[in-house]
């Protein structure tokens, strides 16, 4: 059972990501049923032609604004220069995107599947530490609804279905001098993953802390195998 607060030391790091963030804008998003969610969105300049694919990016620890703002600084300008379009939810209160809280992530994509300009269909979830755990917790429990699940780092959740993760593409990376000791269950969590049956690219990165640095070069790569 792996329910762990991400590393405090995101935190300080904020303000660093802050000064070089993104051109995200914040927007209010009004779900099927009436309930309003904040996001962080960025996506192509809007005369880039046709349309283009959307990336969740699940934040780490409470999905607190400052943890939105984190996450999208660390992979929103890299996936937009590929031609993404991002979206970070902010927490409504506070609690990680993963049980309750993650099940507002597919009706958010509902909604904003039908905007302009998305490819419906072609939806990613990624994830950074809390965020990770979230993103394959919520691709198993809405098989065929997502394409991959990005989780940098993530483990397995006891909340999955283990029945729908199979066929799922994962991209899994974990430090292997993670502060908060994440790398004792890293052959566990290869372990889980590869029986579920997922198409699973998993690496212990040598020396990476509980922020794993993003190998673009490798997730560019995988990103290939999926499309």
């Amino acid at each position: 059972m792996y329910h762990w607060w991400c590393f405090i030391a995101q935190v300080h790091l904020v303000l660093a990501f802050a000064l070089n963030a993104p051109a995200a804008v914040t927007n209010q998003v009004t779900l099927a049923n009436g309930k309003q969610m904040t996001v962080l969105a960025d996506g192509p300049d809007r005369e880039t032609n046709g349309n283009w694919r959307l990336c969740v990016i699940l934040p780490g620890g409470g999905g607190t604004r400052d943890s939105a703002v984190y996450a999208m600084s660390a992979m929103g300008p890299e996936l937009v220069r590929r031609g993404w379009s991002v979206v970070t939810p902010i927490s409504p209160d506070g609690e990680p995107f993963f049980g309750a809280n993650g099940r507002l992530i597919p009706p958010l994509v509902d909604v904003l599947e039908k905007r302009a300009g998305v490819d419906g269909g072609n939806v990613l979830l990624a994830g950074l530490s809390n965020g990770g755990i979230g993103a394959i917790e919520i691709a198993s429990l809405t098989p065929g609804r997502f394409m991959g699940a990005v989780a940098m780092p993530g483990l397995p959740s006891s909340r999955m279905s283990v029945q729908g993760l199979k066929g799922l593409h994962v991209f899994l990376r974990i430090g292997s001098e993670d502060e908060l000791k994440w790398a004792q269950h890293y052959d566990a969590a290869v372990r889980d993953l590869t029986r579920a049956g997922t198409r699973l690219d998993a690496r212990l990165v040598p020396g990476a802390h509980h922020e794993v640095p993003i190998d673009w070069k490798e997730l560019d790569a995988w990103l290939g195998t999926i499309d």
